[in-house]
């Protein structure tokens, strides 16, 4: 029923949004109908005054001597900052200096209640008489049952803002200092967050009286946007060299994302409330992740295992009919009589107890009808030949560079979740140690491509782990390609940053003071990225992979017994990259030795196993995350947002170890696996 309504209420906002004109006839946003002027109402506060960064520059604003104002998104980065530009205002004797400051965050958000009982009669007007930007609840449009905040239903959804409280301060402070300011730079994150957040703060410091009297505010480059990518002292002089204007289309995409959110989460949380219990709640993206969490727990709950059974035998190579103990073979049966077995739990539903149509034409072999057999071939008559050998060369390409949600995925392996890895990777880019961490894109700068070459040259010694050409390193093809199918690729890779000391790669074991000096998981983070990027451009593993079949027959019984092995040829990136190849099976890690068509073995033993199918297992943090990139739910930035609100409204329980069982009540967070604890049936 839960699912149901939100599905229903889903498709009533997609109609209301097409109805309201919001989308053009050619599904294009409009821009023009998404913003709005800022409230001109202030707040009082009487929390203390925050302190300014300290720096010669922010206690001089007043002096005849100009500043620039560079307002970034987070504190941490801002005393880097500073020192990269006062060293380049020394450097090159500028005529003027940087202030460096942060908004901490969001200076504006939507309301999230309504001001309905604060006023009565008929709206006020604005200064303009213009009635649309005060939220007019009595304009409400009748196509929603509930009232959204923040957002005028009938004036084609546009929103209205207010400066969040605990931020008055800040914008106070802000609008101070680029009142004096010559330019003011908005080099909030390079993305699509972080471009509304440059959006927000030149509409805020532009309504300021004081800013307006600037002499400079009339000129056209007065606000510029500045990104990013790294903080080096490279990266941050050439960001400011390529001066840019906010991205209106950036910046329609993050306030129709808002708009969604709030028509989602007002709409059907209040369902929740009256159908299920207080204190839930609702999203775009949060209930689709909850949907599939409780699909999984419900194919759980429907699955009955079965049994099937395999059977392997150990044979040697003869030599003048002796066994050759130190050639042996181990092999599983493939067929009987021409009826191949089913070999894997893959073979069956997710009911676990029917084949699945691909595989209705396979033997299902009991574990009584294995012993059987194997008592029928365990005897002296069994004639044991190779039938067939193929030998196959295999390439194995590296791995692609890092992007956000591959990032998180394998940074299970080191037993950080979702919401630690990106805690460890703010920290690491915002102490200039990696390039920009959310992105969705696996290609590298031209820089970088060159720097990561000469590192491998020069960490192995030898040429051939590198690609003859930056072609094949790179592959025009495989650049072009897209890693996820809603991918926008607005920046490049995660990758170690360029020093610019050295003009190389830092390397994680050269026992630097400032790296040793960072936390653990940040340490252990920048090794996995640092391994990542260099097995990323050098060359393929390469194997040759041996199959043999061998024939076992005894009077009217005929059986087909399979054996795999492969030798690694070119280790290639593996080199550098050592987990990546125990990522194969164990039959394939396997020896087998040479052996001819047509040649006789002899049995040492032979024996029959039960298996039983396996339930689907429960998600774990980096399986949900690879399952909402693959369908394209959400964003790879917000994936740890998702998984934390989820954990801590109890709705999951805690997903290390997908196949663990949960205890405890049922709003227990204790349990290895994201599993549904409220609406799994």
């Amino acid at each position: 029923f839960l699912f149901a309504s939100i599905v229903i209420l889903t498709c009533q906002t997609a109609k209301a949004f097409r109805s309201a004109s919001l989308f053009s006839r050619t599904g294009a946003l409009q821009p023009s109908l998404l913003f709005s002027a800022p409230p001109s109402r202030r707040r009082n506060s009487r929390r203390p005054r925050t302190s300014l960064p300290a720096s010669p520059q922010t206690t001089s604003r007043e002096s005849s001597r100009p500043y620039r104002l560079v307002i970034v998104e987070s504190p941490s980065k801002v005393k880097i900052i500073e020192k990269i530009l006062q060293d380049h205002v020394q450097q090159h004797n500028l005529p003027c200096d940087y202030v460096v400051t942060s908004c901490k965050g969001h200076i504006r958000n939507l309301p999230t209640k309504s001001d309905r009982k604060k006023r009565s009669g008929p709206p006020k007007k604005n200064k303009d008489g213009d009635e649309s930007t005060l939220p007019n609840t009595e304009t409400q449009s009748t196509s929603f049952p509930y009232e959204i905040p923040g957002i005028n239903l009938a004036n084609n959804y546009k929103p209205t803002y207010e400066i969040i409280p605990e931020k008055q301060i800040i914008v106070e402070e802000l609008c101070q200092l680029a009142e004096h300011a010559t330019q003011v730079l908005l080099a909030t994150d390079p993305d699509r967050e972080g471009e509304a957040m440059a959006w927000h703060l030149q509409e805020v410091i532009s309504q300021s009286p004081a800013v307006r009297k600037n002499p400079h505010v009339d000129l056209d480059s007065f606000y510029r946007r500045v990104s990013f990518t790294e903080i080096t002292h490279s990266a941050v002089i050439e960001a400011l060299e390529q001066k840019l204007d906010v991205n209106p289309a950036l910046v329609s995409a993050q306030e129709t994302r808002r708009i969604l959110d709030r028509l989602a989460g007002f709409t059907v949380s209040p369902l929740l409330w009256k159908k299920i219990a207080p204190g839930l709640s609702a999203g775009r993206v949060q209930s689709v992740g909850m949907a599939l969490i409780v699909q999984r727990e419900r194919e759980r709950l429907l699955f009955e295992p079965t049994s099937y059974a395999s059977l392997e035998v150990v044979l040697h190579k003869t030599e003048n009919d002796l066994v050759v103990q130190r050639d042996e073979i181990s092999a599983r049966l493939y067929s009987v009589n021409g009826t191949t077995v089913a070999m894997s739990g893959d073979d069956f539903t997710s009911q676990g107890r029917q084949l699945k149509p691909q595989s209705v034409h396979k033997l299902h072999l009991k574990i009584d009808d294995a012993r059987e057999l194997a008592d029928a071939l365990d005897h002296e008559d069994t004639q044991w030949k190779v039938v067939d050998v193929k030998s196959t060369r295999k390439q194995r390409d590296p791995p692609r560079p890092y992007r956000t949600s591959t990032l998180q995925q394998d940074a299970s392996r080191l037993g950080m979740s979702v919401s630690d890895c990106m805690s460890a990777a703010q920290q690491l880019y915002e102490q200039g140690w990696i390039s920009y961490m959310r992105t969705d894109s696996s290609t590298l700068s031209e820089d970088a491509e060159t720097v990561v070459k000469s590192t491998v040259v020069k960490t192995y010694g030898r040429t051939e782990y590198c690609p003859p050409s930056s072609e094949a390193s790179g592959s025009k093809a495989a650049k072009k390609k897209k890693e996820a199918k809603f991918a926008q690729e607005a920046h490049e890779a995660i990758r170690p940053a360029i020093q610019d000391e050295t003009g190389v790669l830092f390397e994680p074991n050269s026992h630097s003071p400032r790296f040793n000096s960072l936390p653990d998981s940040c340490q252990r983070l920048y090794q996995l990225i640092y391994q990542r990027t260099l097995t990323c451009r050098m060359s393929p593993l390469v194997t040759n992979q041996t199959t043999i079949q061998i024939e076992g027959t005894r009077d009217a019984t005929a059986t087909i017994f399979r054996a795999s092995g492969s030798v690694v040829i070119h280790r290639g990136y593996t080199q550098a990259y050592e987990n990546d190849v125990h990522d194969e099976s164990e039959e394939l890690r396997r020896k087998v030795p040479p052996v001819g068509e047509g040649e006789s073995l002899g049995d040492s033993e032979i024996r029959a196993i039960e298996h039983q199918t396996k339930p689907p297992a429960r998600y774990t943090e980096a399986s949900f995350v690879k399952e909402l990139e693959t369908l394209g739910v959400g964003r790879p930035s917000t994936y740890a947002g998702i998984v934390q609100i989820l954990r801590d409204r109890a709705y999951v329980g805690n997903p290390l170890k997908s196949d663990q069982t949960p205890s405890g009540s049922r709003k227990a967070l204790h349990g290895g696996a994201i599993s549904a604890h409220r609406a799994a049936g």
